[in-house]
């Protein structure tokens, strides 16, 4: 399950017996599931229109840390390593100018990009 709050964006990792209801369809639990990498960039992409204060930036922080992992989880080296240039990008500059949501969203646009190749690089 993914979790997100003030404090945390990423997997559920609290511990304890997950079990399934007694009528139910699923196959996997949700902790199983692969979250799509192309989803976490367009809710990045969404999440840099609305950076005004200091709350919104360090989820959006978080959220850029979370999307990092699970690039390098699914072995898009390429992706992760131009998510960590924005990371670089942002941590240099004030995330407060205008200009900064276009600055993120040229990056995620490259992300973007590499994700439409099917195959992950790592391995090559």
């Amino acid at each position: 399950m993914w979790i997100e709050s003030d404090d945390y964006i990423g997997l559920d990792r609290r511990s304890g017996v997950k079990r399934f209801r007694l009528s139910e369809r699923r196959k996997h639990a949700p902790e199983d599931r692969e979250y799509s990498l192309a989803a976490l960039t367009r809710q990045l992409r969404s999440a840099a229109m609305d950076l005004r204060d200091a709350k919104s930036r360090r989820r959006f922080k978080m959220r850029l840390q979370a999307t990092m992992l699970q690039a390098r989880t699914l072995g898009h080296t390429g992706a992760a390593l131009e998510l960590q240039r924005l990371d670089t990008t942002i941590a240099e500059a004030e995330l407060g100018e205008p200009r900064s949501a276009a600055v993120i969203d040229r990056f995620l646009g490259n992300v973007a990009g590499m994700l439409e190749d099917p195959k992950p690089t790592a391995g090559r």
